[in-house]
């Protein structure tokens, strides 16, 4: 163990750890086989990867240690890209912090970078190696170098962990393809379609145009192997306790790197059970419960991100429930909120997005939300049917409106998007596209019309001003920064047609870097206006998520309307979601008026409201952060 790392600091976690993390291991593993032996290489794992903690980070943990709700602050934006894509490596990543820090961004999420299978990788998901960069975007070095530049800068990392699966080309499943059976147990393989076929009348297909079914066969091993996702990503089995602290093992060597937030990938799929969908169950939970209380250990300066996109009466479980809440995930996606989002567009109202937002229960103190437009993925539709209802659609018939407006069949709808994974037997599907495109640039564009083209800015602007004052961790995609809008070249790649998802993930060139500073261009106003909001959220401590945000009814369904309040300070976020002015009266404000003294100031534009009429005016789509 290395002297940096004290003996002291390590006991002291123990002391603090050890019962929880062995009570969760038992819970797991007490019926396997030797489990005590798993458990004492567990207990050594542990020790032997504090000692290898660095010693910058191992201060830092300390302060984390002290001030448990950093996560929580006004201060942080993120920005999530493809390295290759944004600035071709890790070393050109480290040339372009000054364009991020120009734009008030302070954490940079890394779309996957560990070493992917040859072909067809799912965009890296499919991981041949958890510790050793893809020569596509450098070496470990060079990720060492960015950690380290980061930290000068005061600014976080956040790194993918793709825990459920491997690539086929891993080396644990080389050994197993060979026949060592040690490592065919880190894996779900069967000799015939007896178990897959029982497992089957429960499971559901994720990909079921491209995979369907949850099973593969491997010639090499001549056996059926648990691939949920592609055929080329082996599910891990974490019935197996060795599987657990080898990736134990992984992550914590990847956060060495400098990873302040590791993101967990699928960590729904991760347990496995006949009889059920393998999603979402109680084992998940422990698991995840169990690899925190590791961490707590070892590094607890890193946070959890679950990338959980599960319904939102399950999603609150990531945080962990009863005795075990707030010690699961630090963080969690809030996919709801992006497709609510999205609803919103679709039909300039707040009605779906109040149903389903007051609905939601207040998750524990010290965790926070991940809070976005969009990302690198599709937008699923997966609102709670009984949120539907309340705001007074039918489930089916609302979905297959959104979908047609969002793809642009509806007579009335700008947006540019396209289906991803469409089902002919039940018409669902969900949504690519950039967000440029879905908000109607690109048909303002090409239609050349300057009027809608500054609508469409201010709309996706707003968008963004909601997500930056909503209460969480919000993190832009890379290219909305410029509103870029869809790329149509993935149609003339090989490995890329078959994925309309390409069409939302842009590749720049140094040129794309200049177009922020021609003013009068759409990138420029889009920059510019982002830029300005993201300098307010940090002025402003009522932006920090401790559970601080109220939703209100206006009685004007066109109006998004919420409260942040903190320390006796109050901001009403109030948003215009409708194509037309709209006018808001005192009277319309009269429950809001308890938080307010005499005046209201719009912080935005430093315009005071109500100080000469009773009325003050929302354009189509402004956004107003309003305090006294």
């Amino acid at each position: 163990m290395k002297a940096t790392n004290t003996l002291k600091q390590l006991h002291e976690r123990q002391s603090i750890y050890s019962k929880e993390i062995s009570l969760l291991f038992y819970e797991l593993y007490g019926d396997r086989p030797q489990a005590k032996e798993a458990f004492h290489k567990l207990t050594s794992c542990i020790e032997k990867l504090f000692g290898e903690r660095p010693k910058k980070l191992v201060k830092l943990d300390e302060e984390r240690s002290i001030n448990k709700n950093w996560l929580l602050s006004e201060q942080h934006v993120g920005m999530a890209l493809y390295v290759d894509r944004f600035a071709e490596n890790l070393v050109g990543l480290v040339d372009k912090l000054d364009y991020l820090d120009d734009l008030g961004v302070n954490c940079v999420h890394l779309m996957p970078i560990m070493k992917r299978r040859k072909g067809e990788s799912d965009g890296g998901y499919a991981v041949a190696d958890f510790l050793k960069v893809d020569p596509l975007f450098g070496k470990n070095s060079d990720l060492t170098k960015l950690g380290n530049e980061l930290k000068k800068r005061d600014q976080l990392l956040l790194l993918d962990f793709v825990m459920n699966h491997t690539a086929d080309d891993h080396e644990w499943v080389k050994k197993a393809k060979a026949g060592d059976e040690f490592y065919q147990d880190f894996f779900l393989m069967y000799d015939d379609r007896t178990v897959p076929d029982a497992f089957e009348q429960n499971l559901l297909e994720v990909f079921a145009e491209t995979h369907p079914g949850n099973f593969t066969f491997d010639e090499d091993a001549q056996k059926w192997v648990f691939t949920t996702f592609h055929s080329y990503q082996w599910d891990l089995n974490y019935k197996n306790p060795h599987v657990f602290i080898a990736m134990l093992e992984n992550i914590c060597r990847l956060s060495n790197f400098g990873a302040d937030i590791i993101r967990v990938d699928a960590p729904a799929f991760m347990w496995k059970k006949m009889g059920t969908t393998s999603q979402n169950l109680d084992e998940v939970h422990v698991l995840l419960q169990l690899l925190r209380a590791c961490m707590n250990i070892i590094a607890p300066g890193v946070a959890l991100l679950s990338e959980a996109i599960v319904a939102p009466h399950e999603i609150m479980k990531y945080y962990g429930t009863g005795d075990k809440t707030g010690k699961e995930c630090q963080l969690s996606y809030n996919a709801m909120t992006m497709a609510l989002l999205w609803d919103t567009v679709a039909t300039q109202n707040n009605r779906l997005m109040l149903a389903a937002q007051t609905s939601m229960p207040s998750k524990p103190l010290g965790t926070t939300w991940l809070n976005y437009v969009r990302c690198h993925d599709d937008i699923g539709l997966g609102y709670d049917d009984e949120h539907i209802r309340k705001a007074g659609f039918d489930p089916f018939m609302h979905r297959q409106y959104l979908i047609r407006y969002l793809v642009g069949e509806e007579g009335h709808s700008n947006a540019r998007g396209a289906r991803y994974m469409y089902n002919p037997k039940t018409k669902d599907a969900r949504i690519s596209g950039a967000g440029a495109s879905l908000i109607g640039l690109e048909k303002a564009i090409a239609k050349n019309d300057e009027a809608a083209i500054d609508q469409a800015i201010r709309h996706f602007v707003t968008l963004h001003g909601i997500v930056l004052s909503l209460g969480g961790f919000p993190m832009l995609y890379y290219g909305d920064e410029q509103a870029m809008m869809n790329d149509y070249s993935y149609l003339h790649k090989e490995d890329q047609k078959h994925d309309n998802r390409w069409m939302h993930r842009p590749l720049y060139n140094e040129e794309t870097f200049d177009f922020v500073k021609n003013k009068g261009t759409h990138q420029y106003k889009m920059f510019s206006q982002l830029q300005y909001l993201i300098g307010l959220r940090k002025q402003l401590p009522e932006f920090a998520d401790y559970n601080n945000i109220q939703f209100w009814n206006i009685g004007n369904e066109q109006i998004l309307a919420y409260t942040r309040t903190r320390e006796h300070k109050t901001i009403l976020v109030i948003a215009n979601l409708s194509n037309r002015i709209q006018m808001i009266s005192s009277d319309d404000l009269k429950e809001i008026h308890q938080f307010f003294n005499y005046y209201y100031e719009d912080v935005i534009t430093e315009e005071r409201l109500f100080e000469n009429s009773p009325y003050f005016k929302l354009e189509p789509y402004q956004l107003r952060w309003v305090r006294n």
